[in-house]
């Protein structure tokens, strides 16, 4: 299966979306730089649920279940 991939803000997000996007994008690319001291290659990026503990409806002890959650895009 091939890895989808765009060359244009466009191809990602609806025009209204464009203008908070590049300034988003370009401060990304831009702390990328001051931190490694050249451009990105590339940029991956993965839409949609991420599970950062890597089980759904973790328990801890006295069985107090621990709900899932997202993290916002912005």
């Amino acid at each position: 299966m091939e890895v989808p991939t765009a060359t244009s803000l466009r191809d990602i997000y609806p025009e209204d979306a464009i203008p908070a996007e590049t300034k988003r994008w370009e401060t990304l690319l831009a702390k990328f730089k001051e931190t490694y001291g050249k451009q990105a290659d590339f940029v991956a990026r993965s839409p949609g649920r991420v599970n950062i503990i890597g089980e759904v409806g973790l328990r801890v002890p006295n069985d107090i279940r621990i709900p899932e959650l997202t993290i916002p895009a912005h």
